[in-house]
């Protein structure tokens, strides 16, 4: 009986290791999604359009964008952790990801490590704060100044609770010794917006979403939120040039279910490097003010440890 059991084993092992394989081979035979969990409009957005019309044409099938916003990306992030572990249900996430699994701890629909498998850095954006030009506020250090004089009474927004905008603006807030109040909405888009319309006092947001209200007049750049200037905003300080000791920049990693098999994870990170080298496709991030990374899963996977430990840090030194 025991040896049965062990051939019964065996045999079934065998039977989902020949599926498994015989899946990666045929993969993609169907369209794609791509998840996006942000509204429309804003950069995750923008990349990971740019994002699914290269996959669409390296993987001969369709990669449909689908925006499911809310919750600070849980959303979004929750559908691709439920999904079958297949290589069809893409996530393109930021470090909202990792900030949800440190504010979140034990209340996420997801396991982070357990449900998702980074396999593809593909850039990183420096991250910003902007004022309405009704605001009165030039610099850092007027920011400072009024935080300190009343707390609470700077309000910023932000893309949404745990958004990278949200725990910038925490970093921000202990390097500065003050306390802001924080409005968050769903997404970069509707954030910029109420900054526009003076709903707000300050955004935070990356130098792409800005940088062409920058240029109008509309808002004021007040420091950029990253070791170098942004080639967007070459005239924005970086906070550190302000005396305050912050770097943050928004990363943009390709995502999937765990427990994807290796060879369709291969496929999808080849396909997305290609796009990465494409020379119309660098011109257009670069300009953008995107740094292009597209590393190997291993080193995406690492990559998301890490930020997955500095983001924990940096909840706890918050609280």
């Amino acid at each position: 009986m025991q040896h049965f059991n062990l051939l019964r084993r065996a045999l079934v092992l065998g039977a989902m290791a020949f599926a498994a394989h015989a899946s990666a081979q045929t993969f993609p035979a169907k369209p794609l999604r791509l998840v996006v969990p942000f509204p429309p409009g804003g950069t995750s957005d923008v990349v990971g359009r740019l994002l699914a019309q290269g996959l669409s044409e390296r993987l001969k099938q369709p990669v449909i964008v689908e925006n499911k916003a809310g919750a600070g990306t849980v959303i979004g992030s929750d559908l691709v952790a439920k999904s079958p572990a297949d290589g069809y249900t893409l996530l393109l996430a930021t470090p909202g990801l990792a900030i949800n699994a440190a504010m979140r701890k034990g209340a996420l629909p997801y396991d982070t490590e357990g449900d998702l498998e980074a396999i593809c850095n593909v850039v990183d954006l420096p991250m910003v704060i902007y004022a309405s030009s009704a605001s009165g506020f030039k610099s850092l250090a007027d920011v400072r100044a009024a935080a300190r004089a009343q707390s609470g009474a700077v309000s910023y927004g932000t893309a949404g609770e745990g958004s990278t905008g949200h725990l910038s603006m925490k970093l921000v807030e202990q390097a500065t010794g003050t306390r802001l109040s924080h409005v968050p909405f769903q997404g970069s888009a509707p954030s910029m917006n109420a900054l526009l319309g003076g709903h707000v006092q300050l955004n935070v947001d990356t130098a792409f979403l800005g940088a062409p209200h920058v240029a109008t007049g509309k808002v004021v750049g007040i420091a950029t939120l990253a070791a170098q200037r942004s080639r967007l905003l070459p005239s924005v300080p970086t906070a550190s040039e302000a005396g305050v000791e912050v770097d943050s920049s928004a990363w943009y990693s390709m995502f999937v279910r765990r427990g994807t098999p290796a060879a369709i994870t291969e496929q999808i990170n080849a396909a997305l490097r290609s796009i990465l080298q494409d020379p119309k496709v660098r011109e257009t991030l670069e300009r953008s003010g995107f740094t292009i990374i597209g590393n190997t899963p291993a080193q995406a996977q690492a990559h998301f440890k890490g930020e997955l430990a500095k983001m924990a840090a940096a909840v706890r030194e918050s609280q």
